[in-house]
């Protein structure tokens, strides 16, 4: 099933790019899945749990791309948001090699 994103609001877009963080090493660790939990319901986290899930790549990088400028339209608003995800990306340790690759690569989408 194809899920339509059109209608995200603010809350739901944050847990997909933070599901998306959290898999930059190829793995979604229970810290980071705990802290990604803080931030929304359970019946929340596993819809967009799902819909990242049944998403390509190209994918989960198109519904980042749409909805960056809506949500996050200013520069302050993105710092926010980098800081929230270099958050989740160190719950769990120090930044490894995919993580800080990841992040710089985010950081150049994000803006």
């Amino acid at each position: 099933m194809i899920e339509n994103k059109q209608n995200w609001n603010f809350h739901e877009f944050k847990v997909y790019l933070l599901l998306y963080a959290a898999n930059a090493d190829f793995e979604l660790t229970k810290e980071e899945k705990q802290l990604i939990h803080s931030k929304c319901s359970k019946s929340e986290y596993k819809h967009i749990h799902n819909v990242f899930e049944n998403d390509s790549d190209y994918d989960q990088i198109e519904t980042i791309l749409s909805f960056k400028d809506k949500f996050y339209p200013t520069e302050e608003d993105t710092v926010k948001l980098l800081k929230e995800i270099n958050d989740l990306l160190i719950v769990d340790h120090e930044l490894d090699l995919y993580e800080k690759n990841f992040f710089r690569i985010l950081q150049k989408i994000l803006r």
